[in-house]
């Protein structure tokens, strides 16, 4: 019975919104244990006072996915620049150079 409500949580949905009830599912929850804890490692002086649990993090996952699908989705009718222009300009030249940002 587990597997049909992960399956059916785990459907895409029609509108293109993030799937809140996936991201609150126990299973999935369980999976950002490796990001708090990577945070908390990395991170100290920013997340000291007020360590994330679990259950933050995937409301912020899902805060995220909809503020792309709000800003990019393809219901948008004026949406942002998302490309990179195709001449290689002032900004180019420093893109293959830049650091990754995350260790």
């Amino acid at each position: 019975m587990a597997a049909v409500a992960v399956a059916v949580a785990a459907s895409r949905k029609k509108d293109g919104g993030p799937n809140v009830r996936f991201l609150e599912l126990s299973e999935t929850v369980t999976q950002f244990d490796g990001l708090r804890m990577w945070l908390g490692k990395n991170y100290k002086k920013f997340v000291q006072a007020d360590s994330p649990s679990n259950k933050t993090l995937a409301g912020l996952v899902v805060q995220l996915l909809q503020f792309q699908e709000d800003a990019f989705g393809k219901h948008v009718n004026n949406p942002a620049l998302t490309k990179l222009p195709g001449e290689r300009g002032e900004y180019g030249k420093y893109v293959g150079k830049m650091a990754p940002m995350i260790p």
